[in-house]
């Protein structure tokens, strides 16, 4: 007889995971494919605030120029370099051991 009740036991146990199994099925498959839809959107969203945040910087940098003042060709700079002369355009050989 308790061979019998465990045999049982152990079918209705089976069967019970089973049915478990069949329920969580459909739960576990949107899970899944839940995953990579959600990072396919947050990867769009990242672009779409990436690209916005880029056509916001242009629009702000629109009204400038662009044109960046070379500090190298003002008076200052011009007497302390040593390796260009600025007369003749010829370039000094320069000990690169030594430049800071």
């Amino acid at each position: 007889m308790e061979y019998t009740i465990s045999r049982f036991m152990k079918s209705a146990l089976s069967i019970g995971i089973f049915i478990l199994l069949l329920m969580t099925l459909p739960y576990i498959a949107i899970f899944l494919v839940s995953i990579p839809i959600l990072g396919i959107v947050a990867w769009y969203g990242y672009k779409i605030i990436k690209g916005v945040k880029n056509i916001i910087y242009k629009l702000s940098k629109k009204g400038e120029n662009g044109v960046q003042p070379n500090v190298y060709n003002s008076e200052k700079y011009e007497n302390e370099s040593d390796d260009i002369n600025y007369s003749d355009n010829a370039i000094i050989d320069v000990d690169y051991e030594k430049v800071e």
